[in-house]
Formats: structure tokens, C-alpha cells, sequence
């Protein structure tokens, strides 16, 4: 086939440059805009569209953003969710599907996209006010064609959401800031996230009239704003140049599902403590090692992807008082029954937080509960079923039989006890009176966890033979 040597060098040289523009080309890891974005802008955006970082990074506007935030000094990060979806590898994605799907990922504009911003905390007043003068107010921003709109806090904003160094009134507070892109109005969402203790707090825009009309405008394409919401501190990575995502897109991704910041009610809180605060300090050490034990069940659930929440008594003593009850005597958490099986049994079993198994009370398709041990205090994980009615139960047992407890179906927001992000049903207050009844705000010298809650079931009798308890250690 080949005459010489030169020949043969000649056509393997001009095979891989072939090969190299192509793989180069089909990867879009640095098509010029107007080349492919026509197809782009015409996405029809369901479960098997890819859209790629590299995609995003090749737009005309994206691109114009980040060059004008690396020349005033500013480090955003994506946080548009349907776009890190994207990113995930094919079993992650699966999983988010199968366990977390939340509709909004998927309603997405190219035209519309989120960033976000970590505030910093170190500076001064005066530095912190010239952060965010800088942001919207400089000659960089009149040459580079963008508009910039700042837009503050909710009224109702409480302004011990942004920790001690930052003084301004609630009205004062900026949340976001939306950049749009003069010639062809594509717009990027700049969220604003605050620390607060171990979390990251972003806030509600303030609904006036121009807001309000922008956001009815533009319908699902603002993921933040729309209310408070709480995340967990994160790192960044850069998977591609430019552009930084959260370092475990999948656990952002969860954490969004259920972001809205519920407050436990502090008014009642003092009003607890001012009329029961002798009884509720009797035990100060187990709330301290009941704190420790919170931190590390929840690093544990986080290894093996198990959204949980706050459940019993555990929810009754955030809302009611901010704080664990003292005199009850474990915490209590609640997961979705899908998550229960044997093997993630095995798993826990296996942690590496010393949370040693108890019990396990009965069946993965009925009524499983897991028992623990830490530091000699309890932790319970009840698994919650679907029921008649549009409801949902846990269930309490003793060897031969037991009781389901019925809630209405909840949505899932976010709480924070003693400086840590959990997970709570939206609608706390209305489960809280459901299952300790009327007068749940004052506490009670005896409780029985089978007898004692209101939205107690008819007593139900496990099949004979059946095993629905197993005892460890």
C-alpha cells in the first residue's frame, strides 16, 4: 500500500490530526458560540438531555460574566441545578432520579442561569458595604455590556441569620443580584450565601412590585430567592477552566430538594424555658453527647446517600424549645421506607462512627426500625410507609405485635438545631399536635412510645414464625 517510509509517515501524521480535530470538535470544549449554539438554544429539556460544563462555558454571555467577575475579584460558583444534574456520572443521576426527584431540575432556560456567591466574613463594615457597592457599581461593568440589579432581603429577614459581624438592618440585607446581558437579555441569577454556624443561608427577595413582576415573568427559572434556604458548607471544585461547582454536586443537589428554611418558634422557646426550665436542665449532658451523636449519625447517613429527618421527640424539642430535650432519653430520626433493605442494613452495620446496632424491629417491607448505640446513648431510625388515605405511618412494636402511627403525606424543608442542618417536615407544627395532641407545648412526667402518642393505630399481629426482631451486642 505504501511506496516509502515517507508515505507511511505522512498518512499516520495526517490520520491524527484528523482524529485529533474531530475528538476536539465533538467534545465542544471550545466550538466558538455561533457555531453550534443555534442547536443549543433549542433543547428540549427532559430527563436524556446532556448539557455539558463545556457547553456552558462555550456561551458568548457565561463567558463575558466570568471574565468581568475575575477583573473586580469575585469567585462564583454554578449552582444552576439542572445543569449540575448534567454533571453527575450516569449512576448518580439514576439515583437522584429513583430517590429525589424534584421537577424543577429539569425546567431550564440557556438564557437563564445561576450562580452563586460565598459572602465573606472577614471584613469590616465598611469593607463588607464596598463588597457589594463594587459588585454593581463600577466603570468594568459599563464596558462589558451588562446590566446589574441588586436585590435585597425579605422584610421578614432576621438579622441574626448573618452572624455577629454583620450589622445592617433587615432591610438592608442583599440576597442576589441579577445580571442581564444587554443585547439579547440572557440573564444570570448571582445568589448570595451568608455562613451561618456550619451552614450556608441564602435569603428571600423582597417582593416589591418589580420583583414580583420580573419573577412571574421569568415563572420557574429562579431556583433561589423565591424563599429562605440552608445548605451545608462546601468546598469547590474546577472541573473545567473557569468554573468552580460544589465539590459533591449529588449532596447539593439532595440538599436543594428540601432547602426551605423552617425556623424553630423562638418565642416559644424563651416562653418554654422562662416556665420550665427547671425541669428541662436535670440532664445537660445528655443533650451535649445527644449534639455529638446528631453530627456523626448524620456524616453517616450522608456516606450512604439516606436523606433523613427529625422525627418524635427529636422534632418536638427543636420546635418547641431550639434545642434537644433533656429528660427524654434517645434521639429519634425518620427515612423513607425506600431505603430499607437488608443490604443497607449490612452497611450501617459496618459504619465507621462506632454507632453500634441494638436492635432491629420488623420487616423491610413492614414496620422496619433500627435501634443504636453511641457513647451509651440511643439513636432510632424509623422507616416511614405509605398508607391508606393519602397518608403515611412508623410503626412501634413489642415481639408479637404492633402499631402504626399515621401522619398525613409531608413535604420535607430544612431546620437547624443547635448549629446543625437537618431535615423537617415542612408542616412541623401540625404533625407536633397530631401525635402529642393539644397541650404539646408543655411537657409531660411519663410518656410511653407505644401507648402514649394520639395518632396511634388499632394493635396488629405479626404472622407466627415470622422474625420481627432481631437483638445485637
Amino acid at each position: 500500500m505504501f511506496q516509502n517510509r515517507f508515505h507511511r509517515i505522512l498518512f499516520f501524521t495526517f490520520t491524527a490530526i484528523i482524529f485529533t480535530f474531530y475528538c476536539f470538535y465533538s467534545n465542544e470544549v471550545s466550538t466558538p458560540y455561533r457555531e453550534y449554539f443555534p442547536s443549543f438554544k433549542s433543547l428540549v429539556v427532559n430527563n436524556y438531555t446532556r448539557v455539558s460544563l463545556n457547553q456552558l462555558i462555550a456561551v458568548e454571555e457565561v463567558n463575558i460574566f466570568l471574565e468581568y467577575s475575575k477583573k473586580i475579584s469575585i469567585d462564583p460558583f454554578l449552582v444552576e441545578p439542572f445543569l449540575l444534574y448534567n454533571y453527575l456520572n450516569e449512576e448518580n443521576q439514576t439515583y437522584f432520579i429513583n430517590y429525589n426527584l424534584n421537577p424543577n431540575v429539569f425546567k431550564w432556560k440557556y438564557d437563564f442561569n445561576a450562580f452563586g456567591l460565598k459572602v465573606p466574613t472577614n471584613l469590616t463594615k465598611e469593607e463588607t458595604d464596598y463588597f457589594f457597592e463594587n459588585i454593581c457599581n463600577n466603570d468594568l461593568l459599563k464596558q462589558s455590556d451588562l446590566e446589574c440589579t441588586k436585590f435585597y432581603g425579605d422584610n421578614n429577614t432576621r438579622e441574626w441569620h448573618l452572624g455577629e459581624k454583620i450589622e445592617w438592618t433587615k432591610e438592608q440585607i442583599p440576597v442576589s443580584f441579577l445580571f442581564n446581558y444587554k443585547p439579547n437579555n440572557h440573564k444570570i441569577h448571582l445568589v448570595l450565601f451568608y455562613l451561618r454556624t456550619q451552614s450556608l443561608w441564602t435569603g428571600k427577595i423582597n417582593n416589591t412590585a418589580e420583583v414580583n413582576d420580573l419573577i412571574r415573568n421569568e415563572g420557574a427559572n429562579f431556583k433561589f430567592g423565591l424563599y429562605e434556604e440552608l445548605f451545608d458548607n462546601f468546598d469547590f471544585i474546577r472541573p473545567i477552566r473557569d468554573v468552580a461547582i460544589p465539590e459533591d454536586p449529588l449532596v447539593f443537589l439532595m440538599e436543594k430538594n428540601n432547602s426551605r428554611l423552617i425556623e424553630c418558634d423562638r418565642e416559644m422557646a424563651t416562653n418554654y424555658y422562662e416556665k420550665y426550665s427547671n425541669k428541662d436542665f436535670k440532664r445537660s449532658k445528655f443533650v451535649r453527647k445527644s449534639l455529638t451523636n446528631i453530627y456523626y449519625f448524620k456524616e453517616m447517613m450522608k456516606d450512604y446517600k439516606m436523606p433523613f429527618w427529625m422525627s418524635s421527640g427529636t422534632l418536638l424539642g427543636w420546635y418547641r424549645q431550639c434545642n434537644i430535650i433533656s429528660y427524654t432519653t434517645d434521639i429519634d430520626f425518620a427515612a423513607d421506607s425506600r431505603f430499607a433493605s437488608e443490604e443497607m442494613t449490612k452497611n450501617l452495620m459496618g459504619n465507621k462512627y462506632n454507632f453500634k446496632f441494638v436492635y432491629v424491629w420488623g420487616i423491610v417491607q413492614n414496620g422496619y426500625e433500627y435501634s443504636m448505640i453511641r457513647g451509651g446513648y440511643k439513636a432510632d431510625l424509623f422507616f416511614v410507609y405509605p398508607a391508606e388515605d393519602n397518608k403515611v405511618a412508623i410503626f412501634g412494636h413489642t415481639r408479637s405485635s404492633y402499631n402504626r402511627y399515621f401522619y398525613p403525606k409531608f413535604d420535607l424543608c430544612t431546620g437547624q438545631l443547635r448549629g446543625v442542618r437537618l431535615n423537617v417536615p415542612c408542616n412541623a407544627k401540625d404533625l407536633l399536635e397530631l401525635e402529642y395532641g393539644k397541650d404539646w407545648v408543655k411537657p409531660v412526667s411519663s410518656w410511653n412510645y407505644i401507648s402514649s402518642p394520639q395518632n396511634k393505630g388499632p394493635t396488629e399481629y405479626w404472622p407466627k414464625g415470622l422474625i420481627t426482631f432481631r437483638q445485637y451486642g
